[in-house]
């Protein structure tokens, strides 16, 4: 009976432990859960605190100002594809031989502009960079060549329209992109080589340009804007070539001077101080400076300085995707 009892005891303290511990360990994660949940309402307290702490609180009057703002953005992305597309030539769809009549048409037309060569603007049988269609070639263009030789044709002539309406004297070379002629391509390995740098990056392998003439490098998005190239050789006066300028950045055409050289054609000093010898030469008594008329006293006047030989490298930008 003893033994019995004995085993009975033992059964209720395994139990009570067993219960004892059950009731502990609840306890524990009741503190446990207790102690997360606290931290997580601090959490979000202090995540609340920073809302209403910023500058702008997410209010009534504030969500209609952002979607204000929202909406002008909008307006003005709008407005600037629209600038952008200002300048769009128009999609000709054209044979090899109606191109080939349309360029002979717009050549003649460019040269028939008054200037100092021959009295005309260009040399007799000036070509416009299209020389490979032109002349004494009968060739006629591929294909699929055509839409992009129009699209050139058309930048080139306007161009050429706005040099004019400056006053150059005279357009002595253009040249633009040469895609269409491999022959053209691979003899002319020093102009891709140009070409191909403006479009990257210079690294250190690359010589460094002199200072101010190199244009900011950027890549152009695929898909979203293209570019063609023009190098125009003209002499104009210096007047002329700054209005040239000022045309060019005026065209709705979006144009970009990457490369801009000048040099004068003469020394006017030069002939000025040559002035004085010659009439000492011929016999005549030299003037006293009293005596010289006001033209004569002029040392510079852009009405008479020589002019300038200037090399333009022209960027024409087109927006597809904007």
């Amino acid at each position: 009976m003893m033994k019995r009892n004995k085993i009975v005891s033992i059964v209720i303290l395994s139990v009570t432990a067993l219960a004892c511990m059950l009731v502990g360990w609840l306890l524990i994660k009741a503190v446990l859960d207790r102690s997360g949940a606290a931290e997580g309402r601090n959490a979000d307290y202090n995540r609340l605190q920073k809302i209403y702490a910023d500058a702008v609180f997410p209010d009534d009057a504030n969500i209609e100002r952002i979607r204000q703002d929202k909406a002008d953005v909008e307006e003005w992305l709008k407005k600037t594809g629209e600038l952008l597309h200002e300048g769009d030539l128009p999609a000709n769809n054209l044979t090899p031989a109606t191109f080939k009549q349309k360029l002979q048409a717009t050549v003649r037309r460019l040269s028939q502009q008054p200037g100092v060569r021959r009295g005309k603007v260009v040399i007799p049988g000036f070509n416009f960079g299209f020389d490979q269609y032109l002349g004494e070639s009968d060739s006629l263009p591929e294909k699929e060549h055509v839409p992009r030789l129009d699209r050139q044709l058309s930048m080139i002539e306007q161009i050429s329209h706005e040099l004019y309406r400056a006053k150059v004297l005279a357009v002595d070379s253009v040249a633009r992109e040469t895609f269409d002629s491999a022959a053209t391509v691979t003899t002319a390995p020093e102009e891709s080589r140009r070409r191909g740098s403006r479009r990257r990056s210079s690294t250190a392998d690359d010589e460094p340009a002199a200072a101010g003439s190199a244009p900011v490098q950027f890549e152009l998005p695929d898909g979203l804007v293209s570019k063609e190239s023009f190098t125009f050789e003209f002499t104009a006066t210096p007047e002329a070539y700054v209005t040239a300028l000022n045309r060019l950045a005026a065209m709705k055409l979006f144009t970009v001077v990457a490369e801009n050289s000048f040099k004068k054609t003469g020394d006017q000093l030069a002939v000025m101080e040559q002035k004085p010898k010659s009439a000492v030469a011929a016999g005549e008594a030299q003037k006293a400076h009293s005596q010289l008329s006001y033209a004569e006293r002029t040392v510079t006047n852009p009405n008479t300085d020589p002019p300038v030989s200037v090399k333009l490298v022209i960027d024409v930008y087109t927006f597809e995707g904007v």
